[in-house]
This record gives structure tokens, C-alpha cells and sequence, in this order.
């Protein structure tokens, strides 16, 4: 536009020489590796770090089990919805008389929809570390480090998440098993039982209950410290002739009558970042930390679907800890409460005036103890004066689960639902001569079939309370 001077450019404007070369090379993106090579500037743009992410995975993937094993799945909304068919239809129907008219095959589906979630993490490197000579380039090396920190979020709460907690969190399988209609839900409750006393049934009942409903378990997934007690349980089977010379075997693979389930390797088995209920501590980022509960208090009288029993009588203590995105909070802790057989404990939690959190970690002891481990999480109740939770002893503390999930029917029952793949993005710096970053995971984990899928609960690991 030229002219009149009215326009967005005037001829009156003075530019300098060589000018609209310096904006093209701000407008498009440079070339190579390492930034401190650039000449010229380089445009902040969005970096694929696909190449990145393959190595890391292939290269740690004891690390990463389970986003290793899922299958990926693009989406293209913030909110995705499906169908979920959960039956096919009522097999003692469908025989008729000649010319007789067919019945409607009567099928249950259900609509589901899945909010994307969003990881974010942000790191930088110093221009000092881009301009010195070094073993490895400090921006690669610090961009695989923000990679595996992503992956280690996104691994761990594809089990531990729960958007009734953190609403933040996407929900991880475990809570997903639990979401489940009731007539859908494959739990099975050790009550505090070790894997040696369950002896094969832990891995059978659930093949079997997961079998009724038409899936084929075919891969558990469990803390590491259940490891030991699951290949014990495999050697005790396992009968050696003269030949052999081997010391001792290790078992990737469990036979049940209704398909064979892999409990080790590279894509199943023991996870580094599936954790079993233990102690809990203050964690996470000092600075945005919820402040713990304002008060806690918890009385015991007898209720319906009480799991005290005799032997559970006894004197408890409990600790509440407040919970968000950011991290775990110091405990708030109560008077010691008298439990006697038939009776549940109502434990009312008061959060704090200010930066409350958005849920609570519920820790508790054994009869007549002194320690707390964690019991249950449960979401803070945002329209009340306070959040109230029913302990009937169904969730006992200091145990751990393992969760079995059917990885493939017709097509993939868990899968990933991917808004955006990992990716980079550089940003701009302010007043620090640094090269700062945001690495960017967006998506959810998607239990398709979540009636093909289950979880034990409440298992007697080695250090726990029934270990």
C-alpha cells in the first residue's frame, strides 16, 4: 500500500538496508543443530521430537513399559467421544419360524467422551553451555532429559492418575478399572494377602473373570517389589531334572486355561513407576505446594459394609495430606480413634482457607501401630465445609495392586489417545542470555474395553503393613 499515508506502510517509512532480509530470516526457521551455530537469528517455532522420543523409548525401555505397549492414536479435538460396546447382544435369541419376523438384536452401547489432558515441562540452556566446546551438545542433551522427565509423568499416571483427585490428571487404567459400570468391573480384593498365599489364583481368577465377559488377558503389569514374590511363586512350580545347571530361572510368561499372560520383559511385568501404597512425604514444587488440611477429625460407629473385622479391632491413626498438580503437602494429623469389629470411621477433612488443593491423600496405621502409610485419594469437596470420607477397611493401607489389561481384540482395547505427539517449543528469551524451551505431551490413556481389563487390589508386599 502506498499513497496517501493512511495505510499500515507509508511512503514515508525509512527502512534500512537489507532490512526485509533480516525479516525473512526472523520469519523462517534456520538450519542445524546446535544454536549456538545460528547466524541470523532463528524464528521460535515448534520442533517434532519424534526421533527423540523413539530413541529414548527404545533405548530405556524397561523405563517406559507401558507407553511402550499402547498403541498411539491421533485425535483432533480437546473433548474426543466414541462408542463403547460393551455386547454384542442376548445369544438365546435369534431363532424364529418360517417367515417369521427376526427380533431386534438387543446390544449395549454407550457413548463415551475423553478430555485431553496437557504435560508440560520447561527447560533451558545457558548460552555459556551452547558456545563452549563439550563432550555432547547441551541442547540435544538437555532436550533428551526434558523428554524422559515427560515420559516419566505421562508413564506413571497411565497408572496412578485420577481426575477426581487432580482434575488435571487424565485418569490412569487403574482408576479406569474402578470408573467402570459395577456390572463391568473386574476387581478382585486380596485383603491383605501375600502373592504366596493367593498362590496361582492371582493370575487365574482374574483370566477367568476377564474371559467371562469376552476378553483375553494377556499382560499384567505390578510394582517392582512384587516381582520377587511372583517368580517365587513361578519356582515353586517349576521342577528341575540331573541335566539342568542352571541356579535359578526367570519366568516372562505365566499359562492359565484361558490364555497365557506376560508378566516380564521389555512390554509387561514389573513397572519402575508403578508404586505400591507406602509412606507419604512432601513432594514436588515448594513453591506451589497446596497448604496442608486446616483440620482433621474422625469419629468410629458402626456402619453398613463395615470390613472391620475382629482382628482388625483395635486403636488407629490416621494423617491427611492435601494434594494438586503441584505436589503433596505436609500432614495434618488427628486424635487416635478406637475401631471395634462392624464399625467404619467418618473422617472429616477441613482444607485450608488458602491454596487448598484439590484433594486429599488419606494415610492410616494398623491396629494399635504408630506409622501411616497411604490408605485411599479421594477429590476435595469444593461446594461444602468440608470433605468427609467413609473408611469401612475396604482399602487397606501399605498394599499394592497389579493390573491385568487385555491389549488386543478386533483392535487395540488400550491405546493413547494423542492430541499432540511429544514436541519442542522453543521460546523467546527475557533479560538471561539462556535458550529456554517447552517440551509438550498432549493426550490421554483410553481403556476401550474396560470389562476386558482388571485390577487386584490390596496385595501384601515385602515392607508394607501386611508384607
Amino acid at each position: 500500500m502506498s499513497g496517501n499515508g493512511n495505510g499500515f506502510f507509508t511512503d514515508g517509512a525509512e527502512l534500512g538496508s537489507g532490512s526485509e532480509e533480516m525479516l525473512l530470516k526472523t520469519l523462517f526457521a534456520g538450519t542445524g543443530a546446535n544454536a549456538a551455530e545460528f547466524t541470523g537469528g532463528r524464528a521460535l517455532q515448534p520442533e517434532s521430537c519424534e526421533a527423540t522420543l523413539i530413541n529414548v523409548m527404545r533405548e530405556q525401555q524397561d523405563d517406559f513399559k507401558l507407553m511402550n505397549t499402547i498403541k498411539k492414536t491421533p485425535v483432533k479435538s480437546t473433548v474426543h467421544q466414541y462408542n463403547l460396546r460393551t455386547d454384542i447382544g442376548d445369544a438365546d435369541m435369534g431363532f424364529v419360524a418360517e417367515a417369521g419376523e427376526a427380533p431386534a438384536n438387543l446390544q449395549d452401547i454407550r457413548r463415551v467422551t475423553r478430555d485431553m489432558k496437557f504435560i508440560q515441562k520447561r527447560g533451558e540452556v545457558t548460552e555459556q553451555a551452547l558456545v563452549v566446546d563439550a563432550f555432547e551438545d547441551a541442547f540435544e542433551t538437555e532436550k533428551v532429559a526434558a523428554t524422559l522427565s515427560v515420559l516419566k509423568t505421562a508413564e506413571k499416571h497411565c497408572f496412578h492418575g485420577d481426575s477426581a483427585v487432580v482434575p488435571k490428571q487424565f485418569d490412569g487404567f487403574l482408576a479406569q478399572v474402578r470408573n467402570a459400570p459395577a456390572d463391568k468391573r473386574n476387581l478382585i480384593d486380596a485383603r491383605g494377602r501375600t502373592i504366596a498365599a493367593m498362590g496361582e489364583n492371582i493370575f487365574t481368577d482374574m483370566a477367568e473373570l476377564i474371559a467371562d465377559r469376552g476378553g483375553e488377558a494377556n499382560k499384567v503389569f505390578y510394582p517392582l517389589v512384587l516381582g520377587a514374590d511372583i517368580q517365587a511363586l513361578c519356582r515353586d512350580r517349576l521342577r528341575f531334572g540331573s541335566e539342568d545347571r542352571r541356579m535359578t530361572a526367570v519366568f516372562d510368561t505365566y499359562p492359565t486355561l484361558f490364555g497365557d499372560l506376560s508378566i516380564a520383559g521389555s512390554a509387561a511385568g514389573p513397572d519402575k513407576l508403578f508404586f505400591p501404597k507406602g509412606a507419604v512425604k512432601p513432594s514436588g514444587d515448594p513453591r506451589n505446594l497446596p497448604n496442608r488440611p486446616a483440620s482433621v477429625s474422625v469419629a468410629a460407629a458402626p456402619g453398613a459394609g463395615s470390613q472391620f473385622a475382629a482382628a482388625d479391632a483395635g486403636v488407629y491413626m490416621y494423617e491427611v495430606h492435601a494434594v494438586n498438580e503441584y505436589g503433596v503437602s505436609d500432614a495434618a494429623t488427628c486424635d487416635p480413634v478406637a475401631v471395634a469389629a462392624g464399625e467404619t470411621v467418618r473422617i472429616e477433612i477441613a482444607a485450608a482457607a488458602v491454596n487448598p488443593g484439590t484433594g486429599f491423600v488419606i494415610c492410616r496405621s494398623m491396629p494399635n501401630g504408630d506409622v501411616t502409610k497411604e490408605m485411599v485419594r479421594v477429590g476435595r469437596e469444593e461446594h461444602g465445609p468440608a470433605t468427609v470420607a467413609i473408611d469401612a477397611n475396604a482399602d487397606l493401607p501399605g498394599t499394592a495392586e497389579m493390573l491385568f489389561i487385555t491389549e488386543r481384540k478386533m483392535q487395540a482395547v488400550v491405546e493413547f489417545f494423542q492430541l499432540l505427539p511429544m514436541r519442542l517449543y522453543r521460546m523467546f528469551p527475557t533479560h538471561r542470555l539462556t535458550s529456554p524451551f517447552v517440551m509438550a505431551l498432549w493426550g490421554t490413556p483410553n481403556m476401550k474395553a474396560p470389562h476386558w481389563c482388571g485390577s487386584v487390589r490390596n496385595i501384601a508386599y515385602k515392607g508394607g503393613f501386611y508384607g
